[in-house]
């Protein structure tokens, strides 16, 4: 065994770990331990090509890494190589740095033969993503989740158990700053890779990506405002971003990024969390200041599901679950790109308590998102039987609530003197007896406005 230790400080946070394997082994064991304060990103090199990031965080102070040959054998976070001869480099960077001087060992372990199996992990029941399922139509998924690869308290098989508990399609694994690009194989809930790219100017996904967001060669780019635009510019299309929780303190968007990277919103996060509530009534002000300004920015929410099933954050009533809230998309058969369009078109409905519709007696069924021609007036959204007793359902057209109702089935008609030639949106959210947005869909609308702001702070400059 070699163990090596790195002492780290604010302004001297890098290092790097380099060996050489010159037979050909089974697998490569690493084992870190760290200081427990700061975030440790290493970035795993094989040959000049990066195969695996590994995270630790305030959650954890040792982590065990495999590197192997096959998915059994490699850790969720590394891909197996089939040769583990050549030059190796573990790069790492530590961040949010308390003490003076900080720790990070670095144990590692040569297996000849006998490799030791993933903790998780056996050979005929693990995979890369799964991806397609036979199901169409409205389907219900979460788009915010977490496992112990970052710093969530489920492992990926639990995430599974938990979301078929609820009846999700697929949801969207996206740890902080790396990727969980290994899953156990299972027929019943899609899962798809992203990615929460965590920075001290706000978090924001990136759902359905390819390829990691970081690597060792920008690092840090998430610390730096510059470096942090030039790694959200390198992504553009890598899966579509999403800025998540925009006024959750201390995890608040605040970089001003160009409004034309975002294709969504997360409106409701976590609303088992005590401050979620404030947050989000300000991240509905703010969806409709952007649609408002001609900025048809999707909404969506996701469970940031930290916890396990039966566990509840500090005062709350009920545990935080994976799928609460739920985002259904609209697709024609269920893949990863067929979200993703969804999500662009625009297609989406977000709820905790169960699926809403809109319809139009002078259309039939609409989708949310979709541009309404000018005789398209009447409306009215069903909400489900198990819709809480006391919930208010409000219309809001151009960002002004004009309608209420009490009722499971709530009606509202655009009167003949607003002219739908002209650029008007419409959308209807259901509350909570403390005003909280508890379900949504993403507006219809009507016209065309072209945006004359271009960024995010100039959206909350203005308004």
């Amino acid at each position: 065994m070699v163990e090596i230790k790195y002492q780290v400080t604010a302004t001297n946070s890098f290092g790097s770990y380099e060996f050489d394997v010159n037979e050909d082994l089974a697998q490569i064991e690493l084992n870190l331990t760290t200081s427990l304060k700061p975030w440790y990103h290493l970035f795993v090199i094989h040959e000049g090509k990066q195969v695996g990031q590994i995270l630790i965080t305030h959650k954890q102070n040792a982590r065990q890494v495999l590197i192997g040959k096959t998915v059994a054998t490699s850790s969720a976070t590394v891909f197996p190589s089939l040769s583990l001869v050549g030059h190796w480099e573990i790069k790492f960077f530590a961040s949010q740095i308390d003490a003076e001087i900080e720790e990070l060992t670095i144990s590692r372990t040569d297996h000849l033969n006998a490799p030791l199996v993933d903790g998780e992990s056996q050979q005929d029941v693990v995979h890369e993503l799964a991806s397609n399922l036979n199901k169409t139509g409205w389907l219900k998924g979460d788009f915010h989740t977490h496992t112990i690869y970052s710093d969530g308290m489920m492992t990926r098989q639990a995430n599974l158990e938990s979301a078929k508990n609820q009846a999700l399609d697929f949801f969207v694994t996206t740890e902080h700053n790396v990727v969980t690009a290994l899953w156990p194989r299972q027929d019943e809930v899609a899962v798809y890779g992203g990615c929460e790219l965590t920075t001290p100017f706000g978090h924001t996904n990136f759902l359905g990506i390819d390829r990691p967001l970081l690597d060792a060669t920008g690092m840090p780019g998430f610390v730096d405002e510059q470096a942090l635009m030039a790694v959200i510019e390198a992504n553009q299309g890598n899966g579509i971003m999403s800025i998540n929780h925009p006024f959750l303190d201390p995890w608040a968007w605040t970089l001003d990024v160009p409004l034309a990277y975002v294709s969504s919103m997360e409106l409701i996060n976590d609303p088992t969390y005590r401050d979620n509530d404030a947050a989000t009534i300000k991240a509905f002000d703010l969806w409709s200041a952007l649609w408002n300004h001609g900025w048809q920015i999707t909404g969506i929410g996701g469970s940031d599901s930290h916890l396990l099933p039966d566990d509840k954050y500090p005062d709350a009533d009920m545990p935080s679950l994976i799928g609460d809230p739920a985002t259904y998309v609209f697709v024609e058969t269920l893949t990863r790109d067929n979200v993703l369009v969804g999500i662009k078109a625009k297609h989406t409905k977000v709820s905790r308590f169960g699926e809403i519709n809109l319809v139009s007696q002078d259309k039939g069924d609409i989708l949310p998102g979709e541009q309404l021609t000018t005789n398209v007036r009447n409306f009215e959204l069903q909400l489900p039987a198990t819709t809480p007793a006391g919930y208010l359902t409000e219309w809001i057209l151009d960002g002004t609530v004009v309608a209420t109702s009490t009722d499971l089935t709530s009606t509202y008609t655009i009167t003949s003197d607003i002219d739908l030639n002209d650029y008007h949106w419409l959308r209807a959210d259901v509350k909570d007896q403390n005003g909280v947005q508890q379900a949504t869909f993403t507006p219809v609308f009507w016209g065309h406005r072209q945006p004359t702001i271009t960024t995010y702070q100039e959206v909350l400059v203005n308004d």
